[in-house]
């Protein structure tokens, strides 16, 4: 679709959802509710409603499902004894090579002009892991805790981390290394050239101990923006590890899969975290969406990682989540090694900007059947037994059509 065509479908949509969301908010009375956030591409609405409040909705017959919006915390990396096959890497570069990112850097694909978008803590782009690169930055937060005390912000400086007294802070920071990180030395993520999205979806949380947490209408709010970007910059993908709870079948009642649904219209994955609660046959949320690319972790040696949520129906992928080391925000120099399905989520979304770049036409389902025909195969832990089919990503065989070329990849990519 044309830009021009874009924005005027992007605005009719818009003008629809408003009139929709004014005739809800019309009958009610303002004692009863108030507006924290509104969409612009999906039709819902983020409110405080008093138990009147929420009785009134749930009688209106326009008014589809109501879901609370309380703040998650960041899946903390784990920290556990050595993992099964796993080893310490001395570079963040050994994990990209592990997926085998060289194959497309060499053959040109590295995510230059690309963008990948991590919706996360917020990043330190001083950090020299970030060098030479654009970080385009915006902040959504429920408790308005944006630098600027507001609930949004946009613009250099939005996506700033929060102090380190709160536990996650500098999560982002870490994440996004592995989706993009390039220092001018050795050490790179998987897509070394991509720039970044960074967008703060977290807020303060204070309840007797510090954190961060994220409230779904933020990251709601920050999957729109990324898609009131697709005609300003090339976006690869989206990195959401975040997330919580605990799901055996897939979760598409969640408001959240139409923003995710939006994305994928235009060819742009999500790919979220699968958790790290050790479960052996449920997933955590947003993940659980069918829609997204769910992610776990496997160490070096392609085992599973003992911490990551599993499930043979709802998990799309491995990618390397043991022991892995990027980017913190310690200090404009500081590397740290990592554990979670936090740390394997960006290996995807970095690939699938590499892929992009190779493919831009290609769709989410085409992209995501080719990285799953060409996998690796990854050893289960126990209790993970059952179906036992989900594979690590290996961009090797995807990029290299001289290294064992897959029936499956050649069909949906490479026609």
């Amino acid at each position: 679709m044309a830009r021009t065509q874009a924005l005027e479908a992007d605005a009719a949509l818009t003008a629809g959802i408003t009139a929709a969301g004014d005739t809800i908010l019309g009958a009610l009375d303002t004692a009863q509710a108030s507006v924290q956030r509104r969409f612009q591409f999906v039709p819902a609405m983020a409110m405080r409603v008093s138990p009147q409040g929420l009785a009134r909705l749930q009688s209106l017959p326009n008014v589809v499902s109501i879901e609370p919006d309380a703040p998650a915390p960041v899946p903390e990396p784990v920290v556990t004894a050595p993992e099964a096959g796993s080893a310490l890497p001395d570079s963040p570069s050994v994990f990209a090579e592990l997926i085998g990112a060289s194959v497309p850097w060499g053959a040109g694909y590295t995510g230059s002009g690309w963008y990948v978008a991590i919706l996360d803590t917020g990043i330190r782009p001083t950090h020299t892991f970030f060098s030479g690169k654009t970080i385009v930055e915006a902040c959504f937060s429920a408790q308005a805790n944006c630098p600027n005390s507001q609930t949004t912000m946009y613009g250099a400086g939005a996506a700033a981390h929060y102090p380190s007294s709160y536990s996650g802070w500098d999560h982002g920071t870490h994440v996004s290394g592995i989706a993009a990180g390039r220092d001018m030395t050795t050490y790179c993520g998987v897509a070394k050239q991509a720039s970044i999205l960074a967008i703060n979806v977290f807020s303060k949380i204070n309840d007797g101990t510090l954190w961060v947490g994220t409230y779904s209408s933020d990251q709601i709010a920050g999957l729109e923006y990324i898609y009131s970007l697709r005609n300003t910059y090339s976006i690869g993908a989206v990195n959401m590890s975040l997330g919580g709870g605990a799901y055996n079948a897939y979760c598409d009642s969640a408001a959240i899969k139409a923003s995710i649904d939006n994305l994928a219209a235009v060819n742009i994955a999500v790919a979220i975290a699968s958790g790290n609660n050790y479960y052996t046959r449920y997933i955590s949320g947003p993940a659980c969406v069918s829609t997204a690319v769910s992610v776990g972790a496997s160490s070096s040696s392609d085992v599973e990682g003992s911490f990551s949520n599993y499930h043979p129906a709802l998990l799309d992928l491995f990618a390397p989540g043991v022991a892995v080391t990027s980017s913190t925000a310690d200090s404009d120099f500081s590397f740290e090694a990592w554990n979670g399905t936090s740390m394997a989520t960006p290996h995807v979304a970095g690939a699938w900007t590499l892929l992009r770049q190779r493919y831009p036409t290609r769709s989410v389902p085409q992209i995501l059947g080719a990285v799953q025909a060409a996998g690796q195969a990854v050893t289960l832990k126990a209790g993970d037994l059952a179906g036992g089919s989900v594979r690590r990503i290996a961009l090797n065989t995807l990029f290299a059509t001289q290294v064992n070329p897959v029936a499956a990849v050649n069909s949906l990519l490479l026609n």
